[in-house]
C-alpha cells in the first residue's frame, strides 16, 4: 500500500515540478517494480491529507488503474494525517484477497509531523506483530532540520523484522526524487527479487533510464542490451532508454512461452488418448473380423452400392494401415445389410381396411340419428322449438317415413285414425 502526502506542503517546487508530482512519479516506479517482481504482487494507493484519509485504489495488479488514481483523484489540500493513514493502510492490507501475500506500507512524508515518538513506536510494534513491513521516505527542505527524521526512524526500527523495513531520508538538493528511491533499499525487493522472482538486470535498466534523464551516472549492470536472456536489439528497443517497453516485451514473451508449453502438453495428452482409443477399437473388432472371414458363405458379386461402400472402406484402410481390420468389418456389415430382402407393402389390403372402417363409421352415425328421431317427445319438442304446431303435423307419418315404427304398428294407427276421420 503506497501512502501519498497530499498536504498543502506538497505545493512547493523544491522537487521538480512539485512535491506531489514528484511523489506520483516515484510511486509509478515503485508500483511497476513491485508488480513486475512477482506475479502475485498487488499495489494500492492512499492519500493522507484533506478532509479524511482516502483510499483511491484498492489492491490491484493493473498499473493503469494505479496511475489513474494518482493523477486524477489525489488533490493537494489540508494537513497530513500520518497516524490515521497508517491504520487505514493496515486495514486495507488486512482485507486483501490473497492472504499469502506479504504486507508492506510505503509512506511518503513531505510535511512536518505533529505526532510523538512513543505513539509511533507503539504503531511500529503493532506492525511487527502483524508481519507488516514499513518503508518511509522523508523529503522536503524543512524536513531536513525538524524532528521528522528521528520520529520516522523510531517507527521503522520498531516495525523492522529481519531487515524488512527501511527509512530513506532525502536531503535537499538538485536530485530527482524517483532517482534516489529507485536506488534505495526500498526498491531492493524488486531488484533482488521481491519473492525470489525479480530480475535485477531489468531493475538496473530502469535505474539507468532515470539516471540518464537526471544526468547522473548509469549503473554498469544496465549497459547491456540483453536483459533476462532477451536481446532487445533484435526488436529495436534499448532497455536503458525504454525500461517500461522492455518489461512489457519480456512479459509478453514469457506469456507466449507458457502458452506454447500448455499447447504442447495438451497435444501430447490428446495424441496419447487417441492412440489408446484406436488400439482399443482395433482389439474389439479383430475377433468379429476373424469370425466373419472364417464363414464360407461370401457372395460372389455385390451391387453397385455395396461395391462403392467396400471401395470407400478400402480407401480408408489404405490411408491408415492400422485400421485394415476395422475397414473390413465395416465392409462386411454393409454387405449383410444390402443382402437382406425387403418385404413389399400390401397396399390393396390397407385400402380395403380403410374403406370398411369408414363405411362402418357412417352406418353407426346414421343408426344413431334414426334412434334419436324415433322418440316422439323429442320430435314434438323439436317442432315446437322450430315454431310449428305439432297438431298440424302428422308425427306418425313422419316416423313411418323415417322407418321409425314397425309395419304392424303403422297399420294399427292408420285403422284407428280412419273412424275418427269418418266421424
Amino acid at each position: 500500500m503506497i501512502c501519498l502526502d497530499n498536504s498543502d506542503w506538497t505545493r512547493n517546487s523544491d522537487y521538480a515540478p512539485t512535491r506531489l508530482q514528484a511523489q506520483a512519479e516515484a510511486a509509478n516506479y515503485i508500483a511497476n517494480g513491485k508488480i513486475g517482481s512477482n506475479p502475485e504482487t498487488e499495489v494500492g494507493i492512499l492519500s493522507m491529507a484533506g478532509h479524511r484519509v482516502e483510499l483511491h485504489c484498492s489492491m490491484t495488479r493493473n498499473i493503469g488503474t494505479v496511475m489513474n488514481s494518482i493523477t486524477r483523484d489525489v488533490r493537494v489540500g489540508g494537513v497530513s494525517k500520518f497516524v490515521d493513514a497508517l491504520k487505514i493502510a493496515q486495514l486495507a492490507l488486512k482485507n486483501r484477497q490473497n492472504k499469502n501475500q506479504k504486507q508492506r506500507i510505503v509512506m511518503f512524508v513531505a510535511s512536518p509531523l505533529n505526532v510523538e515518538i512513543p505513539e509511533l513506536e507503539r504503531l511500529g510494534k503493532n506492525f511487527k506483530k502483524n508481519a507488516i513491513a514499513v518503508d518511509v521516505i522523508n523529503f522536503g527542505t524543512e524536513n531536513a532540520n525538524n524532528g521528522n527524521a528521528a520520529k520516522l526512524e523510531a517507527l521503522v526500527n520498531a516495525a523492522n523484522s529481519g531487515d524488512n523495513s527501511h527509512f530513506v531520508n532525502i536531503p535537499p538538493g538538485p536530485q530527482i526524487l524517483s532517482d534516489v528511491i529507485l536506488t534505495s533499499p526500498i526498491m531492493g525487493d524488486a531488484q533482488v527479487g521481491g519473492a525470489d522472482n525479480a530480475d535485477p538486470e531489468l531493475s538496473a535498466a530502469m535505474a539507468a533510464s532515470l539516471a540518464s534523464v537526471s544526468g547522473g551516472p548509469a549503473p554498469a549492470a544496465a549497459a547491456s542490451s540483453t536483459v533476462g536472456g532477451i536481446n532487445y536489439a533484435d526488436f529495436g528497443i534499448d532497455p536503458n532508454l525504454e525500461p517500461d517497453l522492455a518489461m512489457a516485451l519480456r512479459m509478453s514473451m514469457e506469456d507466449e512461452k507458457h502458452r506454447q508449453e500448455r499447447a504442447a502438453a495438451t497435444n501430447t495428452t490428446s495424441t496419447a488418448s487417441t492412440a489408446a482409443s484406436t488400439s482399443s477399437s482395433t482389439a474389439t473388432t479383430t475377433p468379429a473380423t476373424t469370425a466373419s472371414s472364417a464363414t464360407p458363405s461370401t457372395p460372389a458379386s455385390a451391387p453397385p452400392a455395396q461395391a462403392s461402400g467396400g471401395t470407400a472402406a478400402m480407401d480408408d484402410a489404405e490411408e491408415d494401415p492400422d485400421d485394415e481390420d476395422l475397414a473390413a468389418a465395416i465392409a462386411m456389415s454393409m454387405t449383410e445389410n444390402l443382402d437382406t430382402p425387403v418385404s413389399p407393402v400390401n397396399t390393396e389390403a390397407i385400402a380395403s381396411t380403410v374403406a370398411s372402417t369408414i363405411a362402418s363409421t357412417v352406418d353407426q352415425e346414421q343408426e344413431q340419428i334414426k334412434k334419436t328421431l324415433k322418440d316422439k317427445e323429442f320430435l314434438a319438442d323439436l317442432l315446437q322449438d322450430a315454431g310449428v304446431d305439432s297438431d298440424d303435423v302428422a308425427i306418425d307419418d313422419i316416423l313411418m317415413g323415417l322407418g321409425g315404427d314397425d309395419d304392424e304398428d303403422a297399420a294399427k294407427k292408420t285403422t284407428e285414425k280412419k273412424p275418427e276421420e269418418k266421424k
